[in-house]
């Protein structure tokens, strides 16, 4: 009986065995070949960066000029709806009779003109209103205080009969 548990086991032993120096091995030429194996990866790695570089750098461009080109178009449709929408804002003041600003600035200044000539040409006379119209408030004032110092008429009530 001791020899067949000797066979059953000595396959099973060297197979083990086996394995274990097949791994030693590989470790063995992975440590000699790792660095050399490690340089050709970079190697192709290089060429195959060069090779992808141009185009990735190409399509980079493209994707610059279409946005830039999307910008434009984004920003001229904005300036069209805010012209439209000035536009509309505009027709309905002007349908209410609100003037606008250019109009308000030019009455402004017409204002001040005739204001400035009715200034230059009024100064002596102006003074002479003035002074009419503080004789005319004195003698207004003069007539009210005479009518007010004026005794009032009593009114005698009938006397009546029952």
């Amino acid at each position: 009986m001791a020899t067949k548990k000797k066979s059953t086991t000595e396959p099973l032993t060297e197979s083990a065995h086996r394995i274990w120096l097949a791994g030693l091995g590989a470790l063995a030429t992975a440590e000699k070949e790792g660095s050399k194996l490690f340089r050709d990866l970079v190697a192709k790695g290089e060429t195959f960066d060069a090779s992808v570089q141009t185009p990735v750098r190409s399509a980079r461009g493209k994707v610059r000029e279409t946005i830039e080109e999307v910008r434009s178009r984004a920003g001229k449709t904005v300036e069209r709806l805010e012209s439209a929408f000035d536009d509309r804002v505009q027709d309905v003041l002007q349908r209410l009779g609100v003037p606008s600003r250019d109009e308000i600035s030019s009455l402004s200044r017409r204002v001040e003109r005739l204001t400035k000539a009715v200034d230059s040409s009024a100064g002596p006379a102006k003074k002479r209103t003035t002074t009419r119209k503080k004789a005319a408030a004195k003698k207004t004032t003069t007539k009210k205080s005479a009518a007010k110092k004026a005794p009032k008429k009593k009114v005698a009530k009938k006397k009546t009969s029952r």
